[in-house]
């Protein structure tokens, strides 16, 4: 079965190429599927379509300040809402530290089990309007 079938012309080292621009390799920091936070923000800067980022703070604090591109839900609403928006994109689940975040990846861990491409933001935020904020050091 197969019809509609094409050649590469380009050869396979210009596919390989356009293929790891599709489906980024997400870079972890430390252990379990804590999203690099100098990745996050380069792919935030230069692609920020390249990732779903789910916001779990509540709605008037997701309303003062975000990440661009983010979108909000509580995550009481995970289960339902986060398989139909992923769309193949990796997930990365942010808040103000990483309590709610690290929250939102367990429940989506546990109760999604196809769902493979499932990050969080391990660190603390300070947002601060119009799609900027501030990426507080550990102290």
């Amino acid at each position: 079965g197969y019809k509609n079938v094409v050649v590469f012309a380009a050869g396979y080292p210009a596919w390989k190429k356009i293929a790891a621009m599709s489906a980024p390799a997400i870079k972890t920091g430390g252990e379990e599927d804590r999203i690099d936070i100098a990745y996050f923000e380069k792919t935030l800067k230069e692609n920020p379509g390249q990732l779903l980022i789910v916001d779990v703070r509540d709605p008037d604090e997701f309303a003062a300040g975000n990440f661009p591109n983010a979108i909000n839900t509580l995550t009481d609403q995970l289960e339902t809402k986060i398989p139909p928006l992923s769309k193949g994109k990796p997930i990365v689940f942010v808040c103000v530290a990483d309590a709610r975040s690290g929250e939102a990846y367990y429940i989506v861990k546990d109760l999604c089990l196809e769902m493979k491409n499932v990050f969080y933001r391990e660190a603390e935020t300070d947002y601060l309007g119009s799609g900027k904020y501030k990426t507080i050091p550990a102290s």
